[in-house]
Formats: C-alpha cells, structure tokens, sequence
C-alpha cells in the first residue's frame, strides 16, 4: 500500500467530512454525531460550551474512524474514490464522463423520486383529518407553549441559501460513512469467504449494501423513537388520527433504503465521488416533485 497516497487522501476526505459536518450543525442549530444528538434529546442544552466542545470532538474523531478504517478496507477490496486517487497519483487519464454522469444522473433521479413517493395520499389515509386536528390544536390555549416547546427540536429557521449550503454537506458528511460502512461489511464477507484476491464478487457486495441499509435502518428508528418519547408530553393535548402501521413503515422505509441501496450501489460501481454527485441530484429531484406535483396535483 502507498502510504503517502493514504495519507493525503485521508486528510481531504477528512477535512472534507469535518467541515461538512460542522457546516450542518451550524445550519440547523441541532447536534450532527451520536453522543450529542442523544445527550440533546435527553435535555442538556447544546449551547453549552462543554456540549458545543463535546460535539466538535465527536465530529473530528467519529470522522477519522470513518474515514481510516473506511479507506483500508476499501483498498482491501478494491473500492474507494476513484476520481480523487488517480487525480492524487497524477494521472491523466480519466473514465468518460459519460460512464460516470449517465449512471449518476439516474440514481440520483430514481433516489428522489422514490423517497418523494413517502408524500403520496395513498401513504397518507388520514392527511385531511390530521389537518383539521392539527388546524384546531393551534387555535387552543396550549398551543403556544407546545410550539415553544417543539422549537427546541425543529431547529433553526433556514434560507434557501442556507438549506442549499445544508444539503451540499450533509452529501459530502455521508460520503465517508457510506465508505466505512459498505467497504468494511464487504472486506468482513470477503474474509468470512475466504475468497482470493482480487475484486469482491457482486454478491459479496449485494450483502454488504443491504447490510449497511440494514444498520441505517435501525439508526433512523431507534432516533425516531427517542424523539417521539422526547416530544409526546408536548403534544399531549394533540389528538391525531393513527395511520395503518403499513402505511407508516412504508413511509419510513421509502425515507430511509432509497438512499441506502441506490447510493450504495452508485459506490460500488462507480466510486465514491458519484454519490455525493447523484445525493445532490436526488435532493434536487426531491424538492422539484414536492413542489411540482405533490403540492400541486394532491395537497
């Protein structure tokens, strides 16, 4: 292994990922790594400079494991950033951008559209009830003190400046993790299989991605259920009507495995700069359809 070559690509995907992170966190006032986003729900105030330190920390060393270990295992089994490597070797030549931006452009559309299907009425039987209960809740003399409330974890007030600057770095934070995750689960297979050198088989890295949506899987749950525990006091007086448990499982699920699965095998295929790409463009496609035709055809 080169490890000059390591080196230097470690500290641009990890200077990258610590500003990304810190960029969001400023963003939308709210925590960005494990420890604090639980410490928050649990009350401390995030304005602290103990929690504000805490956080910093957390960012800088979470990314370095994700970043490090990410980088071993995806030279181990031939994955990695591609484009970044044969830039830092200096090579010139490059794949056509074809092969890159076809297949980028298409995952990233497909991701959009799919986690945008969540907003479909079919997913929503009771939208129009939850809005008169909701409409009714407002007018109620409880009303301001649950909003006051719920401002502690909705976050800061966004421009669209802003929400741009939030998405570009929440593409490039989940880069490095998407690296760890997929790179370490697809070394870990290749050794319980004792496969030879070489490029993991695409089954190898089939069961990697579902393993990494799998995990990512139980991370979204297991933070909405605290934040659910964390906020049913506040809308106590709220009375909504209760969607079938499919319906709410698919929106979850529709919320969560699109990125997990397209952007995986984006990366697997393509390298790691096409995610953050095709992230972007999904995010794009996101708002696009929401405002175009969700909004306009079924609000």
């Amino acid at each position: 292994m080169d490890k000059k070559l390591f080196w230097r690509e470690f500290w641009i995907l990890w200077g990258l990922g610590v500003i990304a992170d810190a960029t969001a966190a400023f963003i939308s006032k709210l925590p960005v790594t494990v420890l604090t986003n639980y410490l928050f729900i649990e009350g401390y105030d995030r304005h602290q400079p103990w929690f504000v330190g805490l956080e910093a920390a957390e960012i800088v060393f979470e990314m370095a494991i994700a970043v490090g270990v990410g980088l071993l295992a995806a030279r181990a089994v031939g994955l990695g950033a591609p484009l970044l490597e044969a830039w830092l070797r200096g090579e010139r030549s490059y794949p056509s951008l074809s092969s890159l931006l076809v297949p980028t452009l298409l995952v990233g559309v497909a991701v959009g559209a799919l986690v945008e299907a969540r907003n479909l009425p079919v997913l929503h039987p009771n939208r129009e009830a939850s809005r008169r209960q909701a409409r009714a809740f407002v007018n109620s003399p409880d009303s301001a003190k649950a909003m006051a409330a719920l401002t502690r974890f909705t976050g800061a007030r966004t421009t669209p400046a802003s929400e741009t600057l939030y998405d570009v770095a929440g593409a490039i934070s989940a880069a490095p993790y998407r690296l760890f995750w997929i790179s370490g689960f697809a070394w870990i297979f290749v050794r319980i299989r004792r496969a030879g050198p070489g490029e993991p088989s695409r089954g190898i890295l089939c069961v990697a991605i579902l393993a990494t949506a799998a995990i990512g899987a139980v991370f979204y749950f297991a933070s909405q259920s605290a934040y659910h525990d964390a906020t049913k006091w506040v809308l106590a007086g709220l009375s909504l009507p209760r969607d079938p448990s499919w319906a709410v499982t698919a929106r979850n699920l529709l919320n969560i495995l699109p990125w997990s699965i397209g952007l995986g095998w984006l990366y697997t295929r393509k390298g790691l700069e096409c995610t953050v790409v095709a992230s972007l463009v999904a995010q794009a496609t996101e708002h696009l359809l929401l405002v175009y035709v969700i909004v306009r055809f079924f609000h």
